[in-house]
């Protein structure tokens, strides 16, 4: 018997250890992401039947944030494995026959993409009500002037959060730095994040979904779910500002200030940007390219900067920030027109 581990993220060494558990007397050939990254779909379908694998294994970082994932098993059977089975080191699995691939991927498909049509309409028809609401009601946070406040902080990113380090390190240094400064954090996140000491501060997961086949509109499926799942939250809690890590397609924090009539500071990292542009198929996306991140006059307000300043009056010291690290708010209008011209696109 012979496998073809195919590695998108994750922990290869975890991937081989579980795949010769369950296989003991089988061949792995392993095949990293990069060297088929880029083929045309011809040229990969070659590669992989040359191979003449009997089971076709993928291994992610977490199988619940891996989008497409009806093409990828489709894609298993087509270079002729009888068993295709994607996993991740958290003990997530799929796995599934070629006969039940074949039989069941026509309607799993078609599905998907009628699916995807009524998600961006939802998603169109969501950012209209929420531009009416801002053009009738104005926004108009009501400040707070505690010296400890209440921060509900956002991660709303549609990806994985047990990766160590990178935007991790950064949640995690953000989180315990407010909590130093003598602010009480809640923290609503769509995964677990590496590191992060939850007895510090509590955090409630909104569980993601992995529909859509390209990242845009698997971006805006988890931009809808995160955001009505956050509304509840808001309900039960009362916070003195938001503060959100930015996220492509994302309005969850200005729906979050609109509903509790506070403050929203947004942390803008051009990392999400990159990610886009690179690994996004669907060019010419504003999420995706060029992105503005200015905003006008009083709406901006410099994170990082306010950051510093309060930890430099309580230590005394100048303070320093992460470096690589670009953060600054930016205004509801703007990110409104920004989604709003992407999800067109997306459609």
């Amino acid at each position: 018997m012979k496998i073809v581990l195919l590695v998108l993220s994750g922990d290869p060494a975890h991937a081989r250890q579980k795949l010769c558990a369950e296989y003991p007397h089988a061949q792995i050939e392993m095949v990293q992401r990069g060297e088929v990254q880029g083929a045309g779909f011809a040229k990969q379908l070659h590669t992989f039947r040359a191979l003449h694998p009997d089971v076709f294994a993928i291994s992610t970082e977490r199988l619940s944030w891996q989008r497409g994932q009806n093409l990828f098993m489709l894609f298993g059977s087509l270079v002729g494995a009888q068993q295709v089975v994607m996993i991740d080191p958290h003990g997530a699995e799929l796995r599934k026959s070629r006969m039940s691939v074949l039989l069941g991927s026509p309607a799993k498909l078609s599905s998907e993409v009628v699916t995807n049509l009524k998600r961006s309409s939802d998603a169109l028809r969501e950012l209209s009500r929420l531009e009416q609401e801002v053009q009738h009601n104005g926004i108009k946070p009501e400040r707070s002037s505690t010296s400890n406040p209440r921060i509900m902080y956002l991660r709303s990113t549609p990806g994985p959060g047990t990766l160590v380090g990178g935007a991790a390190s950064h949640i995690k240094g953000v989180v315990e730095g407010l909590i130093q400064l003598g602010a009480s954090v809640e923290m609503v996140s769509n995964d677990r994040i590496a590191g992060f000491d939850r007895t510090k501060a509590p955090v409630t997961l909104i569980d993601p979904v992995s529909s859509g086949g390209t990242r845009a509109m698997f971006d805006i499926n988890n931009n809808l779910n995160f955001t009505r799942a956050l509304l509840p939250l808001i309900n039960g809690s009362a916070p003195d500002f938001m503060y959100q890590r930015y996220a492509r397609f994302s309005w969850a924090g200005v729906v979050a200030a609109l509903k509790t009539r506070r403050p929203l500071f947004l942390e803008y990292n051009g990392s999400e940007v990159w990610a886009g542009r690179h690994w996004d198929r669907a060019q010419g996306i504003p999420g995706t390219s060029g992105e503005r991140h200015q905003a006008p006059g009083p709406s901006r307000a410099r994170c990082i900067r306010w950051l510093r300043a309060r930890h430099a009056r309580h230590s005394g010291a100048a303070g320093h920030g992460e470096s690589g690290d670009h953060a600054r708010g930016t205004c509801c209008h703007e990110i409104r027109a920004r989604n709003r011209d992407a999800i067109s696109r997306a459609q």
